[in-house]
C-alpha cells in the first residue's frame, strides 16, 4: 500500500472511486455530489496542480483525496461555534481536504482514516496549524468519521453560489495538528 500524488495515469481510476462514492451518497438520499461535481476534469486538475493524492493497493487506486493549502474563500464566513484557528483564505494556515473518497471494495479497512492522517501529517510538515474539511449536513458517515478522528464541528458554511447543488450548506470541521 502506498500514499502518493495522483499521476496522470491515475485520473480515471481516482475518478472511478469518486463515482462509487457518488452512488453511496445518493443512496443516503442527499444531494451532495449529484449534479456533475466532482467531475473527471477536477480530478485531472488536482493531479496537474499536485493537489491530488491516492492510496494504491496491489496496483489499484483504493482511495483519493484533494488537499490544498491555498485557502477556501467560503470558509471565511462560518456561523456557529467558529473555526478553532483564526486563519482566513487571504493568509491560510490550514490545509483543506476535498474530493475525499474510498473505493467500495476498500471500505471498512481504514483507508479513510489513513487519508486524514496523511492530511494531518502534510499540514504539520509544512508548518500549518490545522486541517479543515466540510461535508453535507446529511452525510452521516463522513460526519461520524471526522468526529472519530478528532475533528471538531465548527459550524455551517455556504458553498459558492456557482456550485450546482440544491443544498449549499456544509458543516465545517477542523483539527489542530
Amino acid at each position: 500500500m502506498s500514499f502518493r500524488k495522483t499521476r496522470h495515469e491515475d485520473v480515471d481510476a481516482a475518478y472511478g472511486v469518486i463515482e462509487q462514492a457518488k452512488a453511496r451518497i445518493a443512496a443516503l438520499g442527499i444531494d451532495q455530489w449529484q449534479n456533475g461535481r466532482p467531475c473527471r476534469e477536477q480530478v485531472a486538475g488536482d493531479a496537474a496542480q499536485g493537489e491530488g493524492f491516492v492510496i494504491e493497493r496491489d496496483g489499484d487506486v483504493v482511495a483519493t483525496v484533494m488537499m490544498t493549502d491555498a485557502g477556501e474563500a467560503c470558509y471565511d464566513a462560518i456561523s456557529g461555534r467558529g473555526w478553532l484557528t483564526s486563519s482566513t483564505s487571504a493568509a491560510p494556515r490550514y490545509l483543506t481536504v476535498h474530493r475525499f473518497a474510498v473505493a467500495d471494495a476498500a471500505r471498512g479497512q481504514g483507508y479513510a482514516k489513513r487519508l486524514l492522517s496523511h492530511a494531518e501529517a502534510m499540514a504539520a510538515e509544512v508548518g500549518l496549524e490545522s486541517v479543515r474539511v466540510d461535508t453535507h449536513p446529511g452525510n452521516a458517515p463522513m460526519r461520524s468519521l471526522l468526529a472519530k478522528c478528532g475533528y471538531v464541528e465548527c459550524g455551517s458554511i455556504t458553498l459558492d453560489v456557482d456550485y450546482d447543488e440544491p443544498t449549499l450548506e456544509r458543516i465545517g470541521y477542523e483539527k489542530l495538528v
